[in-house]
C-alpha cells in the first residue's frame, strides 16, 4: 500500500477508531467484491478510510463471484455484499483482539470490567472511554504499590477529577510524626478512649469549640492529639465535594481524620 499511515497497523487503527465511537455504523467497512484481495487492510477512499476483512467471494464458486462483483459495480445489492457488512465487526474484534485489555481496547466496556476488578469503581471512571484508557494504563504501575495515599491520589487524578483532587491535601509524615500539620482545624470524631489514648502527646488538654457547625478540639498550639502511620489527614474545604472514591481506594485499616478548612 502506497498510503503512509504513520506506525499503526489496521488492526492498531481500527481498535483506536473503535474506542473512540468511529466504528459505531458501517461507513469504515470495504465491502467491496473481490476475491483476490488481501485480507485486514485499511485503504484510503475518496468516501474515507476503510478497512476490509476476510473476502467471503473467495469461498464462492468463481461465475458466482464474478457476477456478484458485477452486481455491486452496477450499483445492485448483492447477499455477497451483505455478508461482508454482517460479518465485519466481529471478523475486527476477533482480528484486534490483542488490543481487548489495552488502553485501546476497541470495547471500553471491557477495560471497565477490568478497573472495576482492581478496585476502581464506576463512580470513579463513569465509563468515559478516555478515562478508562488512562487507568487500564496505569494499572500495571498502580496496582503492586497500591495502599499507599500518593497512588490513591494518583488513581483520582487519572480520572481528571480535578475538582475533587483540588481540595484534597494529605498530611506529609517523617517516620512516625507528621511534618507540619494543619491539626487545629480537625473536626471531633466519636471514637474509642484508647484512639485516642494512643494519639495523644503528653499532658495534650482537648480545646472544644463550634466552629461553622463542626466541634473542633486540638489546641492551636502546643501539645496536640498527633497523627499515626496509618492515620490518613483529609483536608476538606467547605462546599466542596468530600472524595468518598480516594477514601475507597485507601486500605481497609487507613484510619480517615477531616479536617476542615474555611472556604477562601
Amino acid at each position: 500500500m502506497s498510503q503512509d499511515y504513520g506506525a499503526r497497523t489496521p488492526d492498531l487503527e481500527w481498535s483506536h477508531r473503535s474506542a473512540a465511537g468511529g466504528a459505531d455504523d458501517l461507513e469504515w467497512v470495504d465491502a467491496r467484491i473481490d476475491p483476490n484481495r488481501r485480507p485486514f487492510l485499511q485503504q484510503e477512499t475518496p468516501d474515507g478510510r476503510r478497512f476490509s476483512h476476510i473476502p467471503y467471494p473467495l469461498f464462492m464458486p468463481p461465475v458466482m463471484a464474478q457476477s456478484a462483483a458485477n452486481a455491486q459495480a452496477s450499483g445492485q445489492a448483492t447477499m455477497a455484499e451483505g455478508l461482508l457488512l454482517l460479518y465485519a465487526r466481529a471478523e475486527w474484534l476477533i482480528h484486534s483482539r490483542n488490543w481487548m485489555w489495552s488502553p485501546l481496547s476497541p470495547v471500553p466496556r471491557l477495560l471497565a470490567y477490568m478497573v472495576e476488578a482492581f478496585g476502581i469503581e464506576q463512580e470513579l471512571h463513569r465509563d468515559d472511554p478516555e478515562v478508562l484508557s488512562r487507568l487500564a494504563g496505569m494499572l500495571p504501575t498502580w496496582h503492586p504499590s497500591r495502599g499507599t495515599v500518593d497512588r490513591a491520589r494518583e488513581v483520582l487524578e487519572c480520572t481528571g477529577d480535578d475538582d475533587q483532587a483540588r481540595h484534597v491535601a494529605f498530611a506529609q509524615r517523617d517516620g512516625e510524626r507528621p511534618v507540619n500539620p494543619s491539626l487545629c482545624d480537625e473536626v471531633m470524631a466519636c471514637r474509642s478512649a484508647s484512639f485516642w489514648a494512643s494519639r495523644q502527646d503528653d499532658e495534650a488538654t482537648p480545646h472544644y469549640r463550634i466552629e461553622n457547625g463542626f466541634l473542633k478540639f486540638q489546641p492551636s498550639a502546643g501539645d496536640s492529639f498527633v497523627l499515626r502511620r496509618e492515620d490518613v489527614l483529609l483536608e476538606w474545604r467547605e462546599k466542596s465535594i468530600l472524595p468518598r472514591q480516594l477514601v475507597r481506594l485507601l486500605p481497609a485499616w487507613t484510619v480517615v481524620r477531616l479536617v476542615i478548612v474555611s472556604k477562601k
